[in-house]
């Protein structure tokens, strides 16, 4: 039940960013959520997270669908293999791993719309955006800890 209501939250508030800042930078709530799910519980359970917050996404937003839901899976995967290796609420930690795999899930998405669509959108401030995200995910980390919403 917890998972349920941090999925509707994060959704809420993935929604509400994604059309209201006020700066071009990409925020993506969903996929830093999964990845804090990862490393606070385990891969499998971040990889359920983000193919449904994924699909969910790409139905509501008329995405091609699957392909935020597989970046999503991957991303819990990946998140998953550090868990347990490093001290998951350092905030530099944080840092790097959310960048990280955020700057894979935008090239990995790139690279899915070029062969699908033979289009590539380009996101923009990749790296800004990842460093946000990588900001984001040390108070979203606590934030789960804390009232155990995962």
């Amino acid at each position: 039940m917890r998972i349920i209501l941090t999925f509707i939250i994060g959704f809420i508030l993935q929604s509400l960013l994604y059309r209201n800042f006020p700066i071009p930078l990409n925020i993506d709530i969903m996929l830093i959520i999964t990845i804090e799910i990862s490393l606070i519980r385990d891969s499998s359970s971040a990889e359920v997270f983000g193919f449904f917050s994924g699909l969910v996404e790409d139905i509501l937003f008329f995405g091609m669908w699957g392909q935020k839901a597989l970046i999503r899976t991957l991303a819990g995967f990946i998140g998953g293999r550090f868990k347990g290796k490093f001290n998951e609420g350092n905030f530099f930690f944080q840092l790097i791993i959310t960048a990280l795999i955020y700057i894979f899930a935008q090239f990995l998405g790139l690279l899915i719309s070029l062969i699908m669509s033979g289009k590539s959108i380009y996101p923009p401030n990749i790296i800004l955006s990842a460093l946000l995200n990588g900001l984001l995910a040390f108070f979203v980390y606590h934030i789960l800890k804390r009232f155990n919403a995962v």
